[in-house]
């Protein structure tokens, strides 16, 4: 191996400050692993099907669709409580504002409804995209959850 590589490579590792962790709120830290370590399960699925012919075993991704809800309403908590709510419905809120926050990005991006052409990167406009998920009415945690009417439709 080239010295001269290595050397620069870990010069680089080096400069890399990694000494914020204190302020990564530990609910968040404990969702973000909780939720990764639940994806490989989840790939280990379609892994199992793509590459060795397994039937894809629906009750296990249950499972594991049950444990990634576990750790998205964990951090949902928490987002509450750094908003200024509470976690009284147990980020019930939170969850509910990113239905809507998704809802207004996916009309935004597919008005007209899916399209491959518009699913690529290029054919993204993402500013659009954030100004419908920031729009003033969908900034409100307080809002309760149900359906709005008015935003219904397909994508």
């Amino acid at each position: 191996m080239d010295n001269q590589l290595l050397t620069e490579f870990i010069e680089n590792i080096k400069r890399c400050n990694c000494d914020k962790i204190h302020m990564v709120p530990p609910k968040f830290m404990h969702a973000a692993i909780g939720m990764a370590d639940e994806i490989g399960e989840i790939i280990e699925v379609l892994k199992r099907a793509l590459y060795y012919g397994d039937k894809i075993d629906n009750s296990h991704l249950m499972e594991e669709y049950g444990d990634m809800m576990f750790y998205i309403m964990l951090d949902c908590t928490r987002i509450s409580e750094e908003m200024g709510g509470t976690d009284d419905d147990g980020g019930i809120g939170v969850l509910h504002e990113i239905f809507k926050r998704n809802i207004a990005k996916l009309k935004s991006r597919y008005p007209e409804g899916f399209s491959e052409a518009k699913a690529t990167e290029s054919g993204r406009d993402r500013e659009a995209e954030r100004d419908a998920m920031n729009q003033p009415e969908l900034e409100k945690l307080e809002s309760k959850p149900g359906v709005d009417r008015a935003s219904e439709g397909g994508f």
